[in-house]
């Protein structure tokens, strides 16, 4: 696997909504390849405390400049710090890019595509919709939000919609005082019934449709029942899950005994003790050995690792393409080693 570490600079900074902005980025004229749909993770020294979060690419890979939107979210460390400070930060500190949430390549020229968003989860669908545009690709949104002063990439959507080879429907659940958006809007909260009734509208056979979901995870339920009910093969729905439940851990799948790892960690080596159920990053961590991480919900990738030798199990994986884990490549905090010939690298 590539270095997936970067220093890049401050370009730009764009105001999207009162809330949230996209940075865009110089990456010093190094390349960065990633596919539509993926994600990087920043890092930043806030109060003391080394934190990282991922932000989905908002740019298209064709682009000269990769860029990322933030919305400030309430308590959000992370996201309060890059709205009140992105424009004085002049170098920063990327790791990626990651994700399989993503166009597959080719794109299939028989495939109609749908994307059904929700807040800030417009962001890795806005960089696809961005690649099939220019691809000449036709495509459907419907986009749900609070009121039309939440709705980021308001404007440069409309642009995309405006050769009639792609459409766009609003969701507002507040007061709507203009009346731009004609009959492409529905005036409410989303329920089963409205998008089953949009995608029927739209689709004369739905089940022969791409689904890609992002958003606030119980409109992102509603998305996903409504084309279950509609006949929709689950192969044909992917979705990005910014958050994920801890609770969907079958713990029965999970090592009963302990077991030791070898590790090479950089130019280290070291034999640690796993516990029965015990993660390897967690592991790791107990026995003194320094790993970057971050989310440990196998979202972010930072603690990606190889095995080379052994069995293991790995739980979740929301960061690695299905490439990568051919290849024994591993997120560390979902990682479960199943004997005692497991060896991983790290770096």
């Amino acid at each position: 696997m590539e270095s997936k570490n970067h220093v890049w600079y401050l370009d730009e900074v764009m105001q999207e909504t009162k809330d949230s902005i996209t940075i865009r980025f110089n990456t010093g004229g190094k390349p960065f390849k990633y596919l539509a749909g993926q994600f990087v993770n920043v890092a930043f020294i806030i109060d003391g405390d080394v934190v990282t979060r991922s932000y989905s690419l908002t740019s298209s890979p064709n682009e000269p400049h990769p860029s990322i939107t933030v919305k400030r979210v309430a308590g959000g460390v992370m996201s309060n710090y890059l709205l009140d400070h992105a424009h004085d930060i002049s170098e920063w500190e990327i790791e990626g890019p990651y994700g399989n949430f993503t166009l597959s390549s080719p794109i299939e020229q028989d495939k109609l595509f749908c994307f059904l968003g929700g807040g800030s989860g417009i962001t890795p669908l806005f960089s696809i919709m961005k690649a099939l545009k220019e691809e000449a690709r036709p495509f459907y949104l419907v986009y749900a939000n609070r009121n039309e002063h939440d709705v980021i990439f308001k404007d440069v959507i409309g642009e995309l919609v405006k050769d009639g080879n792609a459409n766009v429907f609003h969701a507002l659940t507040g007061e709507v005082s203009s009346d731009a958006y004609g009959e492409d809007l529905y005036n409410g909260r989303l329920n089963k019934l409205i998008v089953k009734k949009l995608i029927k509208q739209r689709f004369d056979e739905p089940e022969n449709v791409l689904y890609y979901i992002c958003g606030p995870e119980k409109l992102m339920e509603v998305y996903k029942e409504s084309l279950i009910s509609l006949a929709v093969s689950e192969e044909q729905i992917f979705m990005e899950n910014f958050s994920v439940d801890d609770k969907s851990t079958n713990e029965a799948s999970l090592p009963s005994e302990p077991h030791e790892v070898l590790m090479h960690v950089y130019e280290s080596t070291n034999l640690i003790n796993v516990k029965a159920g015990q993660s390897i990053l967690d592991a790791a961590l107990d026995n003194g050995v320094s790993i970057k991480y971050s989310c440990k919900n196998g979202t972010c990738g930072s603690c990606w690792g190889w095995h080379s030798e052994g069995v293991v199990t790995m739980i979740k994986n929301y960061a690695l393409t299905k490439e990568e884990v051919e290849n024994n490549y591993i997120l560390l905090c979902q990682t479960y080693p199943m004997n005692n010939q497991v060896t991983v690298h790290v770096g």
